[in-house]
């Protein structure tokens, strides 16, 4: 309900509630850190910082104890809303009651990195880092090293996000252990990205002379193979030998082509029957032997019409 008042601005509404929490003389209190926290979100949404702060501080009259993490939480929800420079105004600001650490710095840097993406600004901050740690002992971790990177990437800075990968891997920082079990697994490799794929698809639709035919499979093919025509590895070249036998694509387009001959509804009965219940070699022999009657009826008009 809190988040819902919250949303709506009806803090002075949100405000009596926790009152009515609090449970007076005799009932026990409902209101906990995390109710405070919800009301700094709440106001870090609206970017009204100062209310933001006033609540982080509520915790004393509501007999909180407010700690670090309790901190690192006010800058979180500041910098989760956009709120970047004020949570590093604030960081620095209270360096003396909070000792700068790790997380703190890595708070503000995510804030620069995956909120407003403004490599200017990552960049100072990623300078003030190294600066303030050499006399801190605040130490540049993975997740540093991660958020940085993928600001530049995201700002098309390709070159300095391989240069800054080769400084973690020389400094020995490794990825985590669930990227590495996931990056042994893959096999196939990873060429385009997403608006990569739609880029790609609508390049080989407007080359196309039927727009219409041009179909994932072909797109991914595209996308995996080198510039000589060869595939990009061998999982790929297998998995498109895979990819390139009859399958069910193939039934999708047997039924789009036969529907235009009309054919009988017991005949599709026929093919679903063996798709579903007989094995793969059966079903395709059975669509080679319709074609091959497909194949002879179409010679056999032709004929008929050269005759005329």
């Amino acid at each position: 309900m809190m988040s819902v008042l919250g949303k709506m601005r009806k803090f002075g509404i949100t405000w009596n509630l926790i009152d009515e929490m609090r449970g007076g003389k005799v009932g026990p209190s409902l209101v906990n850190p995390q109710t405070l926290l919800i009301m700094i979100r709440k106001y870090c949404a609206v970017h009204d910082v100062g209310k933001a702060i006033n609540t982080f501080y509520v915790h004393k009259r509501f007999n909180f104890e407010i700690g670090i993490k309790e901190f690192q939480d006010l800058l979180s929800a500041l910098c989760w809303y956009k709120n970047v420079q004020d949570a590093e105004h604030l960081l620095f600001c209270n360096e003396k009651a909070y000792p700068l650490n790790t997380k703190s710095f890595n708070i503000i840097l995510n804030g620069w990195c995956n909120m407003l993406i403004n490599l200017g600004k990552v960049k100072r901050f990623w300078r003030l880092m190294g600066k303030k740690g050499i006399h801190l002992g605040v130490s540049l971790d993975r997740k540093v090293y991660n958020a940085v990177i993928y600001a530049l990437a995201k700002g098309k800075h390709v070159k300095e996000a391989f240069d800054l990968m080769k400084t973690m891997e020389e400094k020995g920082i490794m990825r985590s252990r669930k990227f590495q079990e996931m990056r042994a697994k893959q096999d196939l490799p990873h060429t385009c990205s997403r608006q990569g794929y739609a880029r790609l698809e609508d390049k080989m639709r407007k080359e196309s002379s039927n727009p219409s035919f041009v179909t994932r499979v072909d797109v991914w093919f595209k996308g995996h193979t080198k510039k000589s025509g060869e595939p990009s590895n061998a999982h790929v070249a297998k998995k498109m030998l895979c990819q390139q036998r009859p399958s069910f694509c193939l039934f999708t387009s047997w039924v789009v082509f036969n529907s235009l001959f009309g054919l009988s509804r017991s005949f599709w009965m026929a093919i679903v029957t063996r798709f579903l219940l007989g094995t793969m070699s059966g079903l395709l022999d059975f669509l080679v032997q319709r074609r091959l009657m497909f194949a002879k009826f179409a010679e056999k008009n032709i004929k008929l019409l050269d005759c005329h």
